[in-house]
């Protein structure tokens, strides 16, 4: 069966009915693929008037295929952040492409079963691979990549001391994609391998690549001979290594603030930044830069699939700020284009601009909470996205935030603001997707407009395919505000809900920046 092959079990009017497959019972949960042997998703599809049985069928696919990909990225980042406590922030580092930018995962390798409930007109999707066999696949995708990589670094190299600066830049430029290629694909390998293999080679390989990687973007720097004098220059730099590698011919792209390290937060400096590149990006002729809020774009953490979708991180290094673009083909998932710089600290200084949200010392401890101990339940897949996007929006005083759900089966779900300055408050709880809305995009009802107090805020979602447990909350002016710790809140509603086999909760979150101006 190849990776998109297809069972179709369904009822058919006037015979007995199928027996319902034990994953459709237990949503998700499939005895005869059990989690230790397996990697499994788990996604439900709506036949309703206007959307064929091959268009629902591939709706409930590829919410099976997500779902089985968001079980890695969480599985990376809870490998990651572990082992960074026993060891030190290398390989938090070394896997920043899969951590920090919340990837889109688009797995290869898995099959999918599939079952029609003729009665309720909904389609289920099982997607699933065998780990050993998946940990096969991708450790021969790693060597193909790695060897590409070499190629060009030597390439590279051997150009540089015979003083052929084109054909050093041109393989330089073409190296960096495939080290973040390759980081993805050794995070993969570490979970697959549940957890206790580090990447091929043993504990010293993320730290060589992570030293090759400097000397190819510092090479790359001399040889552009484009100083960088200010953020503008800087965000020039960034968007000409990028032109370079996205090829020639038009393309779409949409390009997001950068946000500091995995918080998903940003700051005065990296709202700067954000601006100066989609100066540079205009600049580019066979561009298409796409407005942040337009319908084609927002279509929650999985994008269109129809651009290039360029997300950035930055981190405090020796000597100044490290800033790292990762540009991703949306349809499919792969990754295009890297691009690096580090504006050394005079340079930020002078720009004025902090690298810091307005209460990071106080919301940090909260930021490293939300990424504790989580686990994809079943197959309920929430998404939930802002007006201004799902990664890092910034908002400034006076703007209105309009909020977007989208959830793969019918489920009741629960908004929590959590405020700069500590307080939380309810905004929507009990709200019914129904079978008919599951999948389509479900905007929350009213705007909220950006005021005081300001720094990184969170907005939180929580759905159950059953009930949420109950919050207590007092009411002032006009707002429902949690009375309990964020301990309280994670503690009680990440926990399986009421229902036996067959409830799920599922969560998202997205880090909102706000701004006096």
């Amino acid at each position: 069966m190849s990776s998109w092959g297809v069972m179709l079990l369904f009822l058919i009017p006037g015979i007995l009915p199928a027996q319902v497959p034990d994953w459709v019972e237990r949503m998700g949960e499939s005895p005869s693929h059990p989690s230790s042997t397996y990697l499994t998703g788990f996604g439900v599809s709506h036949l309703k008037p206007g959307k064929t049985k091959d268009e629902a069928l591939g709706e409930a696919v590829n919410a099976a295929r997500r779902h089985a990909a968001e079980k890695i990225r969480v599985s990376i980042l809870g490998t990651v952040e572990s082992r960074t406590e026993e060891r030190d922030t290398s390989l938090q580092q070394y896997f920043s492409a899969v951590t920090e930018s919340r990837t889109i995962l688009e797995l290869e390798g898995l099959d999918n079963i599939t079952y029609l409930d003729a009665g309720a007109d909904l389609l289920y999707a099982l997607a699933f691979a065998r780990k050993d066999q998946l940990a096969e696949r991708y450790s021969r995708l790693a060597g193909v990549v790695r060897a590409r990589l070499n190629a060009h670094v030597q390439n590279g190299r051997m150009a540089a001391t015979r003083n052929d600066a084109g054909t050093a830049l041109a393989a330089y430029v073409q190296a960096l994609p495939l080290f973040r290629q390759l980081e993805e694909l050794e995070g993969i390998l570490v979970v697959l391998r549940e957890g206790g293999a580090l990447p091929a080679g043993g504990a010293g390989r993320e730290s060589r690549d992570a030293e090759l990687a400097a000397e190819v973007e510092t090479e790359l720097s001399n040889l552009l001979k484009r100083p960088v004098r200010t953020l503008d220059d800087a965000a020039a730099l960034l968007i000409h290594i990028l032109s370079g590698q996205i090829g020639e011919g038009r393309a779409t792209l949409s390009i997001e603030p950068p946000s500091l390290e995995d918080t998903r937060s940003g700051s005065p400096f990296s709202r700067h930044l954000y601006e100066a590149l989609l100066a540079s990006a205009a600049t580019v002729p066979e561009w298409k830069i796409l407005e942040v809020d337009t319908p084609r774009v927002m279509r929650g953490g999985v994008e269109a699939g129809d651009h290039i979708m360029v997300r950035g991180t930055y981190r405090d290094v020796s000597g100044g700020v490290h800033v790292r673009l990762l540009a991703r083909d949306t349809d499919g998932g792969a990754i295009v284009g890297s691009a690096a710089v580090t504006i050394s600290d005079a340079i930020v200084g002078a720009a004025g601009f902090s690298t810091l949200p307005a209460n990071y010392t106080d919301v940090a401890p909260d930021l490293r909470k939300f990424e504790e101990h989580i686990a994809p339940q079943g197959g309920l897949h929430i998404e939930l996205w802002t007006n201004k996007g799902g990664e890092n929006p910034v908002f400034v005083k006076g703007e209105r935030m309009r909020v977007f759900v989208r959830s793969n089966m019918p489920c009741v779900v629960r908004l929590i603001y959590h405020l700069a300055d500590g307080q939380r408050t309810v905004l929507m709880d009990g709200h019914r997707i129904s079978a008919g809305e599951a999948g389509e995009a479900v905007r929350v009802p009213g705007e909220f407009e950006c005021d005081a107090p300001y720094g990184a805020e969170v907005l939180q979602a929580f759905a159950s395919t059953t009930s949420l447990p109950r919050l207590d909350v007092e009411h002032r002016d006009g707002y429902a505000f949690v009375t309990g710790s964020l301990d309280d809140i994670l503690r009680t509603s990440r926990g399986r809900p009421r229902g036996g086999t067959g409830s799920f909760i599922a969560e998202a979150r997205v880090v909102v920046t706000t701004m006096p101006e």
